[in-house]
């Protein structure tokens, strides 16, 4: 009997990565300012209510002003730094490309050896990517193995190609935490697609 036809191989995240590029490139908002808002959920389950101001400018550049606006205080993504600002000055900065604001914006917008160049900087191996669902969805998935949830990764749908989730391994105080992210409800804006909600995750629980 004939060989059964094998399924060819997942490419890797690169591949991935120049396929989310070629679908949007040119066809992408440069800019977009929209205000959010926030629930905190405390571990104890208490919600705090906060509203974001946000303001966008592809590739590489995000500021968020917190509300009310009189205590001029916020976080400002830009160049590869991150600045945190309270009453109007710079409390602290420091290095690092926000992977978020990659992996939803500039990858869609500038060279995809840059946006690998950006990941392979925060941890994502770029070497592993594989297919996989979520809610029903066939996703790509880029940075750890099938049953991994601990290592820094993204999934992407591979009909729309937009992210939908991204989780990355970082160490705090001194212990390994896993902080996932899940974009929903895409909407049209302007013809640009749009995540309208958003959740995000510490070690399995949603904050």
């Amino acid at each position: 009997p004939a060989a059964a036809a094998k399924e060819p191989p997942a490419p890797d995240g690169r591949t991935v990565i120049k396929a989310m590029n070629d679908r949007y490139i040119g066809k992408f908002y440069m800019t977009l300012t929209y205000k959010q808002n926030v629930s905190i959920i405390g571990t104890n389950g208490r919600e705090t209510k906060q509203v974001w101001n946000q303001y966008l400018t592809l590739p590489g550049r995000q500021r968020i002003d917190y509300v009310p606006l009189a205590s001029r205080s916020g976080v400002l993504y830009a160049d590869g730094k991150l600045y945190s600002f309270t009453n109007g000055k710079v409390a602290n900065s420091q290095p690092g490309w926000h992977p978020l604001l990659v992996l939803t914006g500039d990858v869609y917008t500038q060279m995809p050896d840059t946006t690998a160049m950006q990941l392979d900087s925060l941890g994502f191996d770029l070497s592993i990517a594989r297919k996989d669902k979520w809610e029903g969805r066939e996703m790509w998935v880029v940075g750890a193995a099938a049953g991994d949830s601990t290592h820094s990764q993204f999934w992407v749908d591979t009909d729309s190609l937009l992210v939908r989730r991204i989780l990355q391994r970082e160490t705090r105080a001194g212990r390994m935490t896993v902080n996932e992210t899940r974009y929903l409800n895409f909407k049209p804006v302007a013809g640009y697609p749009v995540a309208h909600s958003m959740r995000a995750y510490r070690d399995g629980r949603l904050y």
